[in-house]
């Protein structure tokens, strides 16, 4: 044992910092072993050894003196070091020089097991084998027309071009993708990032067919108290006693229809329904003055709407219940005649005073409505005749294309039978089952409306863009009814699988709560003071942002205090509809899951329009100009939005439309570039919406949800929530509730 003073190890050559580099972990290793200090002193050229600090013993010592030569080097450029034969050899204090490959000593071994580099490898060692890869292939659907549309889309971030999916999900999921013929190919290092891309791939597939998939369409026919069984008869909009209620906006095309409730009397005959008006008797109209028919154009009619005294429409609404008073359902003898029944086999129904042989395909005002000539003979003594006495089917033989429809129809007669009412002495009703047809119809509804918008949620999770879920009081009209169906009384769960699906029959709803500001006034009289008050402008217009490329509708939103655009909506699809039929009262509802694609605002042409875009502060009216080539305003539309906070968590929106007229402006008699808008000369209306507002949140993730994944929302988070009462149930209970408001009012 000895003691070292000044201990230092010279290198053999000259050592640079960044050689220095190459061995100062190892000696790091042996002054921790040690406990000891080490040091590097590139002016001596030497390993200095803190004496004070040298714990050890002489062969600890050699240790490092047996470090591979700092500096040594062959020609080759391999490091040579020379190390001691063996711990025993020590003990004469003579150390043996070993030219060649150093031994590997304890620390080497341990250094091999770490993560760190091992540099002891020579050229004889071999080539690295090549990185395993992993290949998968996801092909696109058949029915799929243009595999190169399921892979882009809008643009994204910064750019004005369309997003190849291929690139953006290749380089978020560090893979290799690319489309061959109906395949895309991912090739990627990772089997777990490879399976993430093929995800996404199927997620971008499915969000495709839902967008170009036909809206879901679910009637449902509700009647608000207990009744005794009903049917369901479709009432022209011109004989509708609540028609003064109804406004019609969007170019719906006559003849338009009202789902009316039917019920019996005590012999189990179909009483005429109270809101049917009986028709008046009337000459006949010649041919050669008969009322212009459908396709004259609509924006004459909207004129004639617009022009309309308010005065006449709130007398019109005041005389609803006289109206009603003569179709009162005490009244058991039809006012006009009926048909006799050759062949009582068939399925009937009264015509309570009207001719269902006639087609009134004109879109005229009631004013000019006058029925055709009756197809059938007036019987010669009416008075003898029953009030029980059906018209008779057609005489001419059915097409050979329905004749399959027949015979179900007729199977469909015999199971009403045993669900006729039993003779009643008041019109009290007791249900004879323990489920009410009441609960039953909640049932049957519930069960589509949860259906049709469990596919239709599931479906948009993915989807880029807002997503909107709410509901709008309004009017459910039908068209395109055969006349099969106008002469037959159905029940409410035939409205969905044969009316609508076998007959093709549509339901059509009006799209505005009302024209009338006495009736908007009345709705807001029950709500409380509302809590947010907006104004903005909504320009429909035709756009495309090269010269080459068709247009494409968008829609604008441009705040009305400052000229600046909120938001660019490229596409609005409807992905379901709920329509709500409330028999027996004034306002029915519609609900909707929509989507709106969104575009960027700070793109040509819109940045270019919107510097054209001026609005006076004090008379609202706006001046623009059209982008030549590029963007052409098509009309624009003045909203003013009212908000109400009912029970949580329900908000209420009112809105005022107006319809701005749009006039070319002129500049010393000259024809200008430049267009004004008139606010407050146009045609209004009014909407009333619910909304539900725990849906906000969840759908605002959908705004920055990443290309191919789906959202962190689920379906359940939508429609489900607490197991005593679902979220889609408060929401159709408090529309309900709403609807009978309304029907107190007036």
């Amino acid at each position: 044992m000895f003691e070292l003073a000044n201990s230092k190890i010279y290198a053999v050559s000259y050592v640079t910092p960044e050689r220095y580099e190459e061995f100062q972990r190892q000696l790091d290793r042996l002054a921790n072993h040690h406990k000891c200090e080490v040091s590097y002193n590139f002016d001596r050229q030497s390993v200095d050894l803190d004496e004070n600090k040298l714990e050890g013993t002489c062969p600890n010592y050699l240790e490092f003196s047996t470090t591979p030569k700092l500096g040594e080097s062959s020609p080759s450029g391999s490091s040579l070091s020379s190390r001691v034969s063996s711990q025993q050899d020590l003990s004469n204090l003579e150390v043996t020089r070993i030219t060649g490959r150093p031994l590997d000593l304890n620390y080497n071994d341990e250094e091999k097991g770490g993560n760190e580099y091992n540099s002891n490898k020579t050229e004889s060692d071999g080539e690295e084998s090549a990185p395993e890869e992993f290949h998968m292939v996801f092909t696109i659907a058949k029915n799929i027309s243009d595999p190169r549309e399921v892979v882009t889309g809008l643009p994204t971030g910064n750019t004005t071009q369309s997003t190849d999916y291929l690139r953006v999900i290749g380089l978020e999921t560090e893979t290799e993708c690319s489309l061959i013929d109906r395949d895309i190919h991912i090739v990627g290092a990772n089997k777990g990032d490879v399976q993430e891309a093929l995800q996404r791939f199927k997620v971008i597939q499915a969000l495709y067919k839902r967008q170009r998939k036909p809206t879901t369409i679910i009637p449902c026919i509700h009647y608000p108290t207990e009744s005794p069984p009903y049917g369901l008869y479709f009432c022209d909009l011109d004989r509708y006693a609540r028609k003064a209620y109804v406004d019609l906006y969007g170019g719906l095309i006559r003849p338009l229809y009202v789902l009316l409730p039917v019920f019996k009397d005590a012999s189990g005959v179909y009483e005429k329904p109270k809101d049917l008006m009986d028709v008046q008797t009337q000459p006949v109209v010649p041919m050669q003055v008969m009322p212009p028919p459908q396709w004259v154009a609509h924006q004459q009619y909207q004129q004639q709407q617009s022009t309309k005294d308010q005065r006449t429409l709130n007398k019109a609404m005041q005389k609803v219940s006289i109206r009603q008073q003569p179709s009162s359902p005490k009244r058991r003898q039809p006012a006009s005649t009926v048909v006799t029944t050759p062949n009582p086999s068939e399925m009937e129904m009264p015509l309570w005073g009207e001719n269902r042989g006639f087609a009134n395909n004109f879109a005229m005002s009631p004013a000019g409505f006058s029925p055709t000539t009756p197809l059938s003979p007036v019987p010669t003594q009416p008075s003898h005749q029953a009030e029980e006495e059906f018209p008779s089917l057609p005489s001419a033989p059915p097409k050979p294309t329905i004749a399959p429809r027949a015979s179900q129809k007729s199977r469909r007669v015999l199971k009403l039978t045993p669900q006729k009412a039993p003779p009643a002495t008041s019109g009290s009703y007791t249900p004879s089952s323990p489920q009410s047809l009441l609960q039953m119809a909640r049932e049957y509804n519930l069960g589509n409306i949860k259906s049709a918008l469990t596919d239709g949620l599931e479906g948009v999770r993915g989807f880029r863009g807002d997503i909107r879920l709410g509901a709008k009081f309004g009017k459910v009209l039908w068209s395109e009814l055969p006349s099969e169906i106008q002469k037959k009384i159905w029940e409410f769960s035939d409205i969905k699988d044969v009316v609508m699906k076998e007959h093709g029959a549509k339901p059509r709803f009006n799209d505005v709560t009302t024209t009338s500001e006495e009736i908007i006034k009345r709705i807001k009289g029950i709500l409380p003071n509302p809590f947010g008050k907006s104004s903005s402008f909504e320009i429909h217009a035709q756009a495309r942002n090269q010269p080459i490329v068709p247009y494409k509708p968008v829609i604008l939103h441009m705040n009305e205090g400052y000229v600046d655009l909120k938001k660019v909506v490229l596409k609005r699809n409807i992905v379901t509809e709920i329509d709500w039929v409330s028999l027996d009262r004034k306002f029915d509802f519609q609900m909707l899951l929509t989507t709106e694609e969104l575009g960027r605002i700070d793109v040509k042409p819109f940045t270019t329009f919107i510097k054209k875009v001026s609005i006076s502060p004090v008379t609202r009216h706006m001046t623009y100009e059209n982008i030549p080539k590029f963007l052409e305003v098509s009309y624009i539309l003045h909203k003013q939005v009212m908000r109400y906070k009912i029970h949580y968590p329900f908000v209420v929106e009112i809105t005022r439309v107006e319809k701005v007229p749009l006039q070319p402006q002129r500049i010393k008699g000259h024809v200008s570039d430049k267009i004004m808008g008139v606010t407050g000369k146009g045609q209004v209306w009014y909407n009333c919406e619910l909304f539900y507002t725990l849906h906000d949140e969840p759908f605002k993730a959908n705004k920055d949800v990443p290309i191919g994944k789906v959202a962190g929302w689920t379906v359940d988070d939508i429609l489900n929530g607490s197991p005593e009462e679902t979220h889609i149930v408060k929401f159709i209970k408090a529309m309900l509730i709403l609807v009978e408001k309304f029907e107190s009012l007036f």
